[in-house]
């Protein structure tokens, strides 16, 4: 009798790319805060999930190692407050560890003192029912007891690494009765629709925060359409890929004879040329740093350059440096792809070198 031949399993994907692909979907954020001992804690998360309605219950997932959970837990009971895009910076600032999570936050005490922020979305103050082992987090369920709803306020949303919004984007009405199709993608030469007053036919929704990888305000724009220019354009990829590690995506957008100039920044500085250095580069990052990011708050293109003033954050990968600051990259993209980039840790000066 023929045996059957085992099948081999696959093998597991590395962390990285693990990390990447769910980085992909789309989650909403919330601040989960207890308050044991009379002193409180809190961690952002983007883990909460709804488990069951009857009765309602949630879970989180906090990693095994925190030590802030580890303090929270002592409680038996949690609040958890839904964030919203007026939280962004609030978020941004509370995500490493050991940071000063209630500095300036208006909120007043729940249950077991547990902290409810006054401009939160909604609250639910909730009570620890299991915790398990699950890897390197844990599974926490909890029994939501009241629930407080703020109607209005967009969300705030996290998605490949970078905080952003939804915002309603509207389909024109139809003359028929027929129903209309759901927005497959927007128009960048229309203006983006607000809530009030809009129609809620045909309603869909998009990350505004993600066309430069983590919310840039001010991208530079054709003025005669409002489509989003084409060096800008280029350098949102650059970014988008960049953030997320995807290096190949870096490398598309980049030329053979691209020229990365890192010569100012403290640690290691260095120049990297054509796509060998692109790749050295990023796996030099992610050799020294757990989690690396240039979050561009703004994308100015002047003549041939696309300067991005960015907010650089990490964490050193088991030296807990934690970094959060503000820099500047200057691109030059002469035609479809970019050429060089040269990053600067004042902004001054890189907006010096961007004028004509």
């Amino acid at each position: 009798m023929a045996l059957a031949a085992r099948a081999l399993s696959p093998p597991s994907p590395d962390a990285r790319s693990f990390r990447t692909a769910f980085g992909r979907y789309a989650t909403g954020v919330a601040f989960v805060t207890a308050a044991p001992d009379g002193e409180p804690a809190g961690l952002i998360v983007n883990s909460l999930t709804s488990v069951s309605l009857d009765p309602p219950l949630v879970s989180f997932s906090p990693a095994r190692s925190s030590l802030t959970w580890q303090r929270m837990r002592r409680a038996g009971c949690f609040a958890v407050n839904i964030l919203g895009r007026h939280h962004e910076r609030f978020a941004k600032h509370a995500t490493p560890p050991g940071a000063d999570r209630f500095a300036g936050l208006d909120w007043q005490p729940g249950r077991g003192g547990a902290a409810l922020l006054t401009d939160a979305l909604a609250t639910l103050e909730c009570e620890i029912v299991a915790e398990h082992p699950a890897g390197d987090h844990w599974i926490v369920v909890a029994r939501v007891d009241e629930v407080r709803i703020t109607p209005g306020g967009d969300p705030l949303v996290f998605f490949a690494g970078a905080f952003g919004t939804l915002q309603a984007a509207a389909t024109p009405r139809r003359a028929s009765d027929a129903p209309a199709r759901p927005v497959r993608q927007r128009d960048p030469s229309r203006r983006p629709l607000s809530y009030s007053g809009e129609a809620a036919s045909g309603i869909a929704a998009y990350i505004r925060g993600y066309p430069v990888a983590t919310g840039a305000r001010s991208l530079a724009r054709d003025t005669a359409t409002g489509a989003m220019s084409r060096r800008v354009e280029t350098i949102r990829r650059a970014h988008e890929a960049l953030n997320s590690g995807d290096v190949a995506g870096l490398v598309a957008v980049c030329d053979p004879s691209f020229r990365l100039d890192m010569s100012d920044r403290v640690l290691n500085p260095a120049v990297y040329e054509g796509h060998e250095g692109i790749r050295q580069f990023v796996a030099e990052v992610h050799e020294a740093w757990e989690t690396f990011t240039w979050e561009p708050e703004e994308l100015v293109e002047s003549g041939d350059l696309v300067l991005a003033l960015i907010r650089s954050t990490g964490r050193g990968r088991g030296s807990g440096l934690e970094l959060d600051r503000q820099a500047a990259m200057l691109w030059t993209v002469p035609a479809d792809r970019a050429v060089s980039l040269r990053f600067f840790r004042n902004r001054d000066a890189a907006q010096r070198a961007a004028r004509p």
